[in-house]
């Protein structure tokens, strides 16, 4: 008598003999061997445009992506029954449990505090010493000029 390799699976464990187990009996076992799925979807704000820029992560791993110019990501790997969480400057955050879907398209929220979550002052003088936050230089030969 021949098996198949989809009929049966042999389990090993160290302190026994190898055990043959049908697929019907390991599917008591649970989440002992639970599905990764990928998840994909789009973002979109308020009015139903894409996001390009959002953040998506999955809460516990190290997974972690951005939507692209049409607001569309793609994470690969995931547990079936984890959260995922969106998130953008002027934003406000939002978590989604994955409970095995495959497509998870969201709407972010416009956050009431986005004007003071980012500040960008561009002119003035102020010595390196004295400044407290983080500071760059960009020469103007690197700026594209443009022209209307």
């Amino acid at each position: 008598m021949e098996e198949s390799v989809l009929d049966r699976i042999t389990v090993f464990n160290r302190r026994t003999e190898p055990q043959t187990v049908d697929a019907v009996s390991l599917a008591s076992y649970g989440n002992l061997f639970q599905q990764e799925l990928s998840v994909t979807g789009i973002v979109r704000d308020e009015s139903g445009m894409p996001i390009s820029g959002v953040t998506v992560s999955v809460n516990g791993t190290n997974l972690v992506t951005k939507t692209d110019n049409e607001g569309r990501y793609k994470l690969d790997k995931i547990p079936p029954n984890s959260t995922v969480n969106f998130r953008m400057v002027g934003k406000q955050t939002m978590d989604e449990v994955i409970n095995g879907r495959r497509a998870i398209d969201v709407t972010l929220l416009n956050s009431q505090s986005s004007l003071d979550e980012v500040i960008v002052v561009g002119y003035g003088k102020q010595r390196k010493e004295t400044v407290t936050g983080a500071v760059a230089t960009v020469k103007g030969v690197i700026l594209p000029s443009h022209r209307h």
